[in-house]
């Protein structure tokens, strides 16, 4: 009987002193976080410019987007009525109703026409559209990219987190002597 009150007496020690170790830990762990600089309201703000952040990532990212489409757009309405101003040469409404009044054109007046078409300003158009769309093209892969390295640094401190967590609990069974539990805890670590 006096060999099992021993043993009991023993074993409730023994978890106090595990209660007390885990706690040491957690009180040094706390200090070494406070010591780096990143103390749990730190860390909540770090989270939180985070959201702000993806925020702000998504915002310009719908505007780049925006953009895109506005110059696709713009593209498709010059091209309809960019083949209207080829043919006419690019003359104004009263040269319109003056050709009308007089009847069709002679090979002459289209020729002449066609001479006073801009050629070099299409082309210099185009040429700075699909530099626009390049570069939003672009501005819009460089923020997904950014978005998603941020997640995925998000995600990789979030499963480094659980998995000391659980290390740590493995660290308490195996000081209460429940070493199977301390074994599957490390596991899953």
């Amino acid at each position: 009987m006096e060999v099992q009150m021993q043993m009991r007496r023993n074993v409730e020690q023994m978890h106090a002193t595990a209660d007390d170790l885990a706690d040491f830990a957690k009180e040094i762990s706390k200090r070494d976080r406070s010591l780096r600089g990143l103390t749990n309201e730190s860390i909540a703000a770090k989270e939180a410019d985070d959201g702000t952040d993806e925020e702000e990532e998504a915002r310009e990212i719908e505007e780049a987007k925006e953009e895109l489409r506005r110059l696709a757009a713009e593209q498709v309405a010059e091209a309809e009525s960019g083949g209207n101003a080829g043919a006419n040469g690019g003359s104004d409404g009263g040269e319109k109703a003056a050709k009308k009044s007089k009847g069709p054109l002679t090979h002459a007046q289209k020729y002449n026409q066609w001479e006073k078409y801009d050629v070099e300003g299409v082309v210099e158009k185009m040429e700075e559209r699909e530099k626009n769309e390049e570069r939003l093209r672009k501005e819009v892969l460089r923020l997904e990219n950014k978005r998603s390295q941020a997640q995925a640094r998000k995600a990789q401190l979030l499963a480094e987190s659980a998995a000391e967590a659980l290390r740590q609990q493995g660290n308490s069974a195996f000081n209460s002597a429940r070493y199977s539990d301390a074994v599957e805890l490390y596991t899953q670590a």
